[in-house]
């Protein structure tokens, strides 16, 4: 998916078991994000997942 601001958003995946692993966003459209092509913006990684019977208690 490319954002109006010309930045592309990747979801990443693992090849094999198709588990979420994180995503990205890489420019596009350097005029539009100020940046050149290929830049690497943003980047989250999941780096757990878990099951809970509750939800965790706020102190």
């Amino acid at each position: 998916m490319v954002s109006p601001n010309g930045v592309r958003e990747e979801y990443v995946f693992d090849r094999r078991t198709y588990d979420y692993l994180g995503r990205r966003g890489v420019v596009v459209d350097a005029k539009l994000a100020d940046a050149p092509v290929g830049s690497v913006v943003s980047s989250s990684a999941q780096l757990k997942v878990g099951v809970a019977d509750r939800p965790p208690t706020v102190e």
